[in-house]
């Protein structure tokens, strides 16, 4: 595993808060729930296999995730976007992003406004690597019906207005 210089990794840490903050600033979401599971990073930093995160308990504006170096901080917030990759949003090697030999899922839910938006990465293991299916429903209808990235991206465009590497 290669060491990353303190200094260099809060300067991600600050990228991706600032980006993050930026990103749901212009489109007003609030994110309700967040599932991951199979992560490799997870499993490594938590011994874990899942975890599920429900934001609707919370009546605060500002969550704060706390915890040692290697406990996942920046995998969980790096997930908190709509896109099956953390982008650039990480710099750290993302090629076992889930468990080898495993199937992987993340859903991310959003509130805006009246709209309910659910997202859905599956990552199906394939013998040497996985081929991942990405779905979006909002208020339960499903805009992607056939799991394409492209198709997947351009209605993220589309509803969100933001690209990958916003």
């Amino acid at each position: 595993m290669t060491r990353i210089p303190y200094s260099q990794y809060f300067m991600i840490f600050d990228k991706i808060i600032s980006l993050i903050y930026n990103y749901y600033e212009v489109i007003n979401l609030k994110i309700t729930h967040l599932y991951l599971k199979n992560f490799a990073h997870i499993f490594s930093g938590l011994g874990k296999y899942e975890i599920d995160l429900d934001f609707t308990e919370s009546d605060k504006v500002i969550n704060i995730i706390v915890g040692k170096m290697g406990t996942c901080k920046t995998v969980i917030l790096g997930s908190l976007q709509p896109f099956q990759s953390f982008g650039t949003l990480d710099v750290r090697n993302q090629d076992s992003l889930i468990l080898p030999n495993e199937d992987g899922q993340k859903i991310i839910e959003y509130a805006d406004g009246p709209n309910v938006y659910k997202i859905t990465h599956n990552y199906a293991w394939n013998k040497t690597t996985h081929n991942v299916k990405s779905y979006i429903e909002r208020n339960g209808e499903e805009l992607n019906p056939n799991g394409n990235q492209s198709s997947f991206k351009d209605i993220i465009e589309r509803e969100f207005g933001i690209e990958q590497n916003f």
